[in-house]
């Protein structure tokens, strides 16, 4: 899962609600962030915890799409 620095000018294009659904914190403008295969995205640092906690079979906590192991 790339990481990449976010742009609110596209962010509200691509994906409409801009809020990490795990700190339930706004995303702001070039803050780090991962989008998952499922698009969603999330804080870099916390999406990498959820999948650290949910080890060995992480999921999206957005909408629970089970992450495969090489798409990490």
């Amino acid at each position: 899962m790339p990481e990449c620095r976010f742009s609110l000018s596209a962010g509200k294009a691509k994906f409409g609600d801009l809020t990490c659904c795990i700190c339930f914190e706004e995303l702001r403008d070039e803050v780090m962030i991962r989008e998952t295969p499922c698009q969603h995205i999330f804080h870099s640092e916390c999406i990498m915890e959820w999948i650290k906690a949910k080890l060995p079979k992480p999921d999206c906590p957005y909408c629970r799409e089970e992450f495969k192991s090489d798409s990490l």
